[in-house]
Formats: C-alpha cells, structure tokens, sequence
C-alpha cells in the first residue's frame, strides 16, 4: 500500500517570474541622515539571533551595500535567484540574510538574491534575518566584504 503525498499546487517559476526588489536609491549619507531622526531601531533580544521580519520593513539601499555592476552578470544572476525561488517553493529554509537597523526599517547587506527569491517565490511570509547591531560604517565594511564573495 502506497502514501499519498500532500501535494500542494506550486506555480512554476520562470525567468520572466524573477522579482528584483525596488531599491530605495539611498547612500550611505542618507542612511546616516535617517538615522539621526528615525530613532530607536527594533533589535531583537539575543544579538546574533535569527528574527522573522515582515517583507514591507526590509529595504534595499544598493549605493549603500551592494557594490555589483548594474547588468552585470544578469542572467547568472537571475539563474541563481530562479533556483532560489524554486528552493522556497520546494519548502527548503534559505538562510538568514543580513540586515542593518534604522528606525523600523531593516535595509539588506547580505541577501540580496535570496530576498529577490523571496519575491519572486511570491512569499508573503516573514523572512529570516539576522539584524547587524554595529555602526553604519562597520556595517558597510561588512556588506562590502560580504558582497566580494
């Protein structure tokens, strides 16, 4: 006698299904500006510590932290964010990506792809982040080192 697997409908997701989140344009300086008026940043209990965040507080600043050429290597790119999405579909946990503090807001340093896969797994789910507790410029020597990989 065979199990039945619970299978549920999974949309396909192809190359025109890839989903870049919008970026904010901020720089670094505008990231220093919001943080002086923002105040105090939601960090959680346990630094270091995986937290679930809601899709609309994470931001993406890429003149901030992510130093990639725009177009360059699009389609690796865009490959690498499908198998991603399909992983999310499949029910594989991704790991955390790495988000800096301001305000009630969370701006990526380390994650794009994966937040990109996100949306363009149509996730309407929190995501898995782990929240950098140091300063802006430590923040950004980090997304630079993280981004060189």
């Amino acid at each position: 006698m065979s199990r039945k697997k619970d299978v549920s409908p999974r949309r396909t997701i192809k190359r025109l299904n890839v989903r870049r989140p919008q970026d904010t344009g901020e720089t670094i300086d505008a990231l220093e500006l919001r943080l002086a008026t923002a105040g105090a940043s939601v960090l959680p209990e346990t630094p270091g510590a995986t937290i679930q965040i809601k899709r609309e507080h994470i931001k993406v600043a890429e003149k901030a932290f992510q130093w990639r050429l725009p177009g360059h290597n699009r389609l690796p790119s865009d490959d690498h964010i499908l198998t991603l999405a399909r992983a999310i579909n499949r029910g594989d946990q991704l790991p955390p990506i790495l988000v800096f503090p301001v305000g009630s807001d969370f701006y990526v340093m380390d994650g794009h792809h994966r937040l990109a896969a996100y949306d363009s797994a149509g996730w309407s789910k929190s995501i898995p982040a782990i929240v950098f507790t140091g300063t802006l410029k430590e923040a950004e020597r980090v997304a630079l080192r993280s981004n060189n990989r």
